[in-house]
């Protein structure tokens, strides 16, 4: 997908510079949103606390049918 944008320049030499400075623009942004993206799947887990029941003390044997 082709979008035009106007992007802070200190932004994406910041990001760059991150990645070790051998990355394109559109390699950074990519990246960047990727890791956005992984960031809130990760940060809306938290939104299950207390609405999933767990039990740490479960064996995993015992699941499987094996005592």
């Amino acid at each position: 997908m082709t979008i035009q944008l106007t992007l802070d320049d200190k932004l994406i030499n910041e990001l760059q510079q991150l990645e070790g400075g051998n990355k394109s623009t559109e390699e950074a942004v990519s990246l960047a949103l990727t890791e956005y993206i992984k960031l809130k799947k990760r940060i809306g887990i938290f939104e299950l606390v207390g609405k999933v029941e767990y039990d740490d003390d479960i064996n995993p044997r015992m699941l499987r049918g094996k005592t």
